[in-house]
């Protein structure tokens, strides 16, 4: 019923003057909280929800700060990594032409001591051949002063002749060395194992 008797009330005061009442009213009280805005502001004083769109605030802030400290870190380790990866490349190039550098050196010295070896060889052959002929020359002669040979010179002989083959030679051995040698009359000297066996 208290509804009804407002309702009718509105109609004798008047619609349009309730309604222009409604809108001062709305209007004062927005004035009057705004002025009290103002006057904490200059006051220095704050409402929860200034304080509480202070904090929301100051959270975006710190988070966005965060988010940049952590975007940084991760630019610094990709660029740290990066360097270090690069580093290790090169590193690894360069070892890798270092080592190959080296065994081409290696190479180089392994062939230059085969060489050397190898004519360190020839010369010793040489030089063993060149005795031989000597030796042989030598006992050629003496053999044939002396016109014959005994069954040790004679051993002796074709042994050393041998070994002069082995090593290279064979320029003059078999075509008249050796023939002249065998050519001459065996003699056995007095007391020799020789001359024993025969006497058994």
């Amino acid at each position: 019923m208290d509804g009804i008797e407002a309702i009718k009330q509105v109609h004798k005061i008047g619609e349009l003057n309730v309604l222009v009442s409604l809108l001062y009213i709305a209007i004062i009280i927005i004035a009057l909280v705004t002025i009290g805005k103002k006057i904490m502001e200059i006051l220095g004083l704050e409402t929860k929800s200034s304080l509480y769109k202070k904090a929301q605030e100051q959270r975006i802030i710190d988070l966005e700060k965060a988010v940049k400290q952590l975007r940084n870190e991760i630019e610094d380790r990709e660029n740290s990594l990066y360097r270090k990866q690069k580093g290790y490349h090169e590193q690894s190039i360069q070892i890798r032409d270092e080592l190959k550098e080296n065994q081409e050196g290696l190479s180089g010295q392994i062939t230059e001591l085969s060489q050397m070896m190898q004519d360190f060889i020839n010369t010793q052959n040489d030089r063993t051949v060149a005795s031989f002929r000597s030796s042989l020359w030598r006992m050629h002669k003496d053999f044939i002063n002396q016109g014959y040979v005994t069954p040790d010179g004679l051993k002796t002989f074709i042994e050393m002749g041998k070994l002069y083959e082995q090593s290279g030679g064979n320029d003059i051995y078999h075509s008249k060395l050796l023939p002249e040698v065998e050519a001459l009359e065996i003699h056995y000297p007095d007391g020799s194992i020789y001359s024993q066996k025969e006497g058994i």
